[in-house]
């Protein structure tokens, strides 16, 4: 998808249109922490780019609109994205959000060619959701992702078997999967700077220069990837993050959080026809410590309510722990992840108090997929769930603002 969370935004508000949106963390007038999650085409003209620090991407571009990431709503559109891929291509495997590789091998028949077939994908996914994509076909996924990025935004880019060592010759080295900018440095220093470079070298003196990971880059740069299209019931995980704009321990900001990323969770388990059976929990503190908690259930569940109720859970018996070493822990990042996926509830040995917690979730299963029926109806989050539990931290009332006309976004309570 092209700049995904920007577009979907412009389209919400089209006075955003052709204007420099950035969405990620709050700036700050260049002070703010975090980093830019996508920005708009026109953000990019000031050099500005995903992963970017966003107290640097305000010294770039300070009259830009930043704007909060609105996850639930970023999700819902790409479940309506994904559902169009399924329609052409049995084996659909998500890379992130707004991105996906299909197995198009025999759909000629009822699709036509390769680029007739994307054509159609690009039309369909414009009709419903008002948004563009740009499509690489290839015979494999390295160059496929490569030329997907070539004319973008709405690009189509086609490399066959015969063309790819020209196609990849000119690239830079940092469009190999794996080269990073360390490794980009030293390559570099000796003087390998294309693909092309690359592909003038011995795979005996780049496994000499680099381990494995030499004959990876060798491979890579000849085009050759024999790596599968895996569905999304094959994914291991789902996680998600959320970083403070300040270190903080007011603990009902972040309960508030964790609720957020359990119903986002929830939402894409729900939209994928699946079930989790671990629930992980990670906490950053101020000084970039990080530990992890999990647990396992014995009844798989997208149930936000029961993922929350676990999560937080979790992250009381942490707290318990580091309390009794310090008062004045102050917390960075906290996230939630997701795994062990099934994708039914059914033949599960159930013990005789787990019974009774069983019926509760498949009841409380129609009132979420209802809730996800009116807001896919309205085409916007119109309905959401106020409250999925509470605790004595609850005591303080937390909104997201939502400023698309300035610059004061932010997080906190009122």
């Amino acid at each position: 998808m092209d700049a995904f969370f920007a577009a979907i935004e412009q389209q919400r508000n089209p006075k955003l249109r052709d204007k420099p949106v950035i969405i990620g963390a709050d700036p700050k007038e260049g002070k703010g922490r975090g980093v830019v999650s996508t920005c708009s085409y026109a953000a990019r003209k000031y050099g500005i780019h995903s992963a970017m620090p966003i107290s640097r991407a305000y010294t770039l571009c300070p009259h830009g609109i930043y704007l909060l990431p609105d996850m639930k709503e970023y999700s819902r559109i790409s479940a309506k994205v994904f559902d169009i891929l399924s329609r052409f291509a049995e084996l659909v495997e998500p890379v992130s959000v707004d991105e996906a590789f299909l197995d198009i091998t025999g759909t000629e028949l009822l699709f036509g060619k390769p680029a007739e077939l994307a054509k159609k994908i690009k039309t369909t996914i414009f009709e419903e959701t008002g948004l563009t994509a740009s499509i690489g076909i290839s015979p494999n996924k390295f160059v496929s992702k490569i030329a997907s990025e070539i004319q973008k935004p709405n690009g189509l880019v086609i490399v066959n078997q015969a063309e790819i060592i020209e196609f990849l010759r000119p690239l830079p080295v940092s469009k190999i999967w794996g080269i990073g900018k360390k490794t980009e440095t030293e390559l570099k220093s000796r003087n390998i700077n294309t693909i092309g470079d690359i592909q003038k070298l011995d795979k005996n003196r780049l496994t000499e220069l680099f381990g494995k990971y030499g004959l990876r880059f060798w491979e890579f740069s000849r085009g050759i990837d024999n790596r599968k299209v895996e569905n999304f019931h094959t994914a291991k995980s789902i996680s998600k993050e959320i970083t403070f704009d300040i270190d903080t321990n007011d603990y009902a900001l972040i309960e508030k959080s964790i609720l957020e990323i359990c119903e986002n969770l929830a939402y894409q388990l729900r939209q994928g026809g699946i079930y989790c059976s671990t629930i992980e929990s990670k906490i950053r503190l101020k000084d970039f410590t990080t530990f992890n908690r999990s647990q396992s259930i014995n009844n798989p569940t997208r149930n936000p309510k029961t993922i929350f109720k676990i999560a937080l859970q979790l992250f009381n018996d942490f707290l318990r722990e580091i309390k009794e070493k310090s008062n004045n822990k102050l917390f960075r990042l906290i996230g939630i992840k997701v795994s062990n996926f099934s994708d039914t509830t059914e033949n599960v040995q159930l013990s005789l108090f787990e019974d009774e917690n069983a019926k509760l979730e498949n009841k409380s299963e129609n009132l979420y997929n209802a809730l996800d029926r009116i807001n896919s109806k309205y085409n916007k989050t119109v309905v959401k769930l106020a409250a999925l539990g509470s605790s004595k931290h609850s005591n303080k009332n937390y909104t997201k603002k939502r400023n698309y006309n300035g610059k004061t976004i932010f997080n906190g309570s009122q």
